[in-house]
């Protein structure tokens, strides 16, 4: 079936006398074209049937130069033929299309509408949007910037609805963490929901409604927190990590709406090197135990929640001034690292620290006074057989055993009193005081070597 016939540039303009009137008086760029077709119907050109003054400025020409003329052949012979196909299809099918181009001639963006006003044709309406369009696309390097920064410095970063409860997860981020095809961009009823989703524990979802969520519906600007998140759980994952989540509220554009944006930074790395700081500051530079300060500041915790009965073991190396005096002090600080090593191997399970000097204690949650005992018995055997040291390694022990609530001062007291007692006795012996008031005393017989 052979194509419908084209009418001329002549017949076309005499039916669009008015339009043409009006065109000419239009604030936008409109051309008429006629599009020229090869034998076999295929857009090979095409020819200006009419333009406006708008148009020709666009294209840097003059109008009555344009009235006639062929696009190709006569005006850009190396233009792009991307044209020819999207004008062709729009004047013979009716369809209308819509782009955006950069004129060549004068170097500006050009958003392009094209209709057909009958068949052949192609009704054209040209916009000069290079101020928009730069616009966007500052606005489109800026996010790239942000979202390079982002993959640099952050986890995710995301959008919070204070009133509704509900994250909105950054499209980038989601698009870059994509493994499943599970991470979801909308998150309602958090932290409950973060919960289910396997993202954070229940014991840190109350922390961050009460450090995060709370304050910012309360009206504070800013808020942050510390956090053990698996943001690898929707990926089927167990990575749990240490982040920094801090919230800060803005201005959303949207009236009544209180949002604020989350960013979410990974700090696995400093708060294992903090650890290995703290660990190193806590621990006692000679025997490698816990110091008497950071022990201290944990029993104090641990005693306000502990329901069961608790033991304080109080050590003093016997004669240790001597030792040292005698041996000098590199084998007193060897004493002293064996000392604690020994206490650790027998008290695995419990608290070991240097109280200062040749003095250590213990602290054990759940024995009774009988274990306590034994427990001492067993040291003193150990160092009565030792062989590291060519000289005797003895101790005196107070033990301090309570089944009722007490304070850290108290069970140090009776420890420190019981201690007292078994240096009383003669040393190389322990005491273990109840909070009965009851003193048991024992002394470690000489093992036959």
């Amino acid at each position: 079936m052979s194509a419908p016939a084209i009418p001329s540039i002549e017949e076309f303009l005499r039916t669009q006398g008015t339009l043409t009137w009006y065109l000419d008086r239009m604030p936008m760029g409109i051309a008429i074209i006629r599009m020229i077709f090869d034998e076999e119907n295929r857009p090979v050109d095409w020819q200006f049937a009419y333009c406006n003054e708008e148009l020709a400025r666009f294209e840097g020409l003059e109008r009555e130069s344009l009235q006639g003329t062929w696009f190709f052949r006569d005006l850009f012979p190396h233009g792009d033929r991307k044209w020819l196909e999207i004008y062709g299809r729009v004047a013979t099918t009716g369809r209308p299309a819509h782009c955006r181009a950069l004129s060549p001639k004068s170097g500006n963006y050009l958003e392009i509408q094209a209709t057909s006003p009958c068949y052949g044709y192609c009704f054209c309406t040209l916009v000069n949007i290079s101020e928009h369009f730069d616009s966007e696309q500052n606005i489109r390097e800026y996010q790239n910037g942000i979202f390079s920064l982002m993959d640099r410095q952050l986890a995710l970063l995301c959008f919070y609805d204070i009133d509704r409860r509900t994250i909105y997860n950054n499209l980038h981020t989601v698009a870059s963490r994509q493994q499943s095809g599970r991470h979801p961009s909308t998150i309602r009823n958090v932290p409950e929901a973060l919960v289910r989703m396997g993202v954070v524990s229940e014991e840190d979802a109350r922390r961050m409604q009460d450090e995060l969520f709370t304050p910012l519906e309360q009206g504070v600007a800013e808020a942050e927190m510390e956090i053990l998140l698996n943001l690898g759980a929707a990926d089927g994952l167990d990575d749990w990590q240490w982040y920094q989540v801090a919230m800060h509220r803005y201005v959303s554009v949207f009236p009544n709406v209180r949002r604020a944006v989350c960013s979410v930074r990974t700090i696995q790395e400093e708060v294992e090197l903090r650890n290995r700081l703290r660990r190193k500051a806590d621990a006692d530079a000679v025997t490698g135990v816990f110091t008497r300060a950071a022990a201290e500041e944990v029993l104090d915790a641990r005693l306000q929640k502990t329901e069961g009965p608790v033991c304080l073991f109080l050590f003093d190396i016997d004669n240790f001034k001597t030792i040292n005096d005698t041996h000098g002090h590199v084998s007193g600080d060897n004493v002293l690292f064996f000392f604690a090593q020994l206490l650790k191997a027998q008290l695995r399970q419990h608290l070991v620290f240097r109280l200062g000097g040749d003095e250590f204690a213990a602290f054990a949650e759940g024995i009774c006074p009988e274990t306590a005992s034994g427990l001492c018995r067993l040291i003193m055997e150990e160092l009565s057989c030792q062989e590291q040291f060519s000289f005797p390694v003895e101790c005196s022990c107070g033990v301090a055993w309570s089944d009722a609530a007490c304070s850290y001062q108290d069970l140090y007291a009776f420890a420190d009193r019981a201690l007292y007692h078994s240096k009383r006795a003669g040393k190389n012996r322990w005491h273990v005081l109840r909070s009965g008031d009851r003193l048991e005393d024992g002394k470690q017989d000489p093992v036959q070597v």
